[in-house]
């Protein structure tokens, strides 16, 4: 889809960028001011919306990941 396509490219562009936390380094969160230099970089017009689909992307494939984990 047309409307997926910048979202889909910051975020192939920012998924490894992360924010880890305890002594296992278990990811938490995507890094926000990477996703959002990336917007800036690549001129993304309509930038909330892009951020909102790359944050849902992003926590739904974390939380699979988590549930294959166990």
């Amino acid at each position: 889809m047309e409307e997926n396509r910048d979202a889909a490219h910051i975020y192939q562009l920012c998924r490894r960028q992360v924010i880890t936390a305890g002594e296992a380094n278990e990811v938490i969160d995507i890094n926000y001011q990477t996703v959002r230099t990336m917007m800036d970089l690549y001129g993304v017009k309509d930038q909330r919306e892009c951020f909102e689909r790359i944050i849902s992307c992003f926590h739904h494939f974390l939380k699979k990941e988590r549930e294959v984990r166990g």
